[in-house]
């Protein structure tokens, strides 16, 4: 129990990048794990290292419906050789079936911060037998330029638009592997001094996440 306790003290994110989901739907109880890591520029001249997060998710699914429960660790700059900046995730999330024939599949997903949407996406894949190409568009929640999230500040600017494109595929064999690449942009507004107006910033960061999903049917 005692190893579990510095879990306890780190701060739980509401604005954070989401969970990998598919356009699959997987009926029954099953656990997901997944990981991700995120690219990030240099600021400043400084160069601010890769974010990388890892989670588990029990899950439960119906032919047309699937919730779960992320929860896992998002280390910020970790690609920097640190791991102090970190926080604890606790992201919800729903599965709604749009399209689920044999061939086609559109599914949106919702997933849920601590008190509201963290984000909301569309995902779509054609079924091939073996293997699920897929392709996905996500809107992340900003979490305002309030301050009140010291440890990421990636997720929390003045005036920001945080969106993700993304292409993968899925193995439909058992714990069905799946991995995707993607684009997260970032667009925010900095403010230039007094009197002077905002300066917008727009940047374009690349991803990778995998995960294995355990007792899927």
């Amino acid at each position: 129990m005692r190893s579990f306790l510095p879990l306890l003290a780190l701060p739980v994110l509401g604005a954070c990048f989401p969970t990998m989901q598919t356009p699959t739907i997987s009926p029954g109880p099953h656990l997901d794990e997944g990981v991700m890591a995120l690219s990030d520029q240099t600021r400043g001249g400084v160069a601010q290292g890769w974010d990388m997060m890892a989670w588990v998710a029990p899950a439960y699914g119906t032919k047309e419906f699937e919730v779960g429960v992320p929860v896992g660790i998002y280390y910020a700059g970790a690609g920097n050789g640190s791991l102090n900046n970190r926080s604890l995730i606790v992201l919800p999330y729903t599965k709604f079936a749009l399209l689920n024939d044999k061939r086609d599949k559109l599914t949106s997903v919702v997933q849920f911060g601590p008190t509201f949407v963290s984000s909301l996406g569309l995902l779509y894949g054609r079924d091939l037998g073996s293997w699920m190409p897929y392709g996905g568009l996500k809107w992340i929640a900003s979490g305002g330029p309030y301050g009140d999230d010291p440890y990421i500040t990636r997720y929390q600017q003045p005036g920001q638009l945080l969106l993700t494109l993304s292409a993968g595929a899925e193995s439909n064999t058992p714990a069905h592997p799946a991995a995707e690449v993607g684009i997260l942009m970032n667009r925010y507004l900095e403010s230039a001094g007094p009197g002077q107006p905002a300066v917008h910033h727009t940047y374009f960061d690349f991803y990778f996440s995998a995960r294995l999903s355990l007792g899927a049917k």
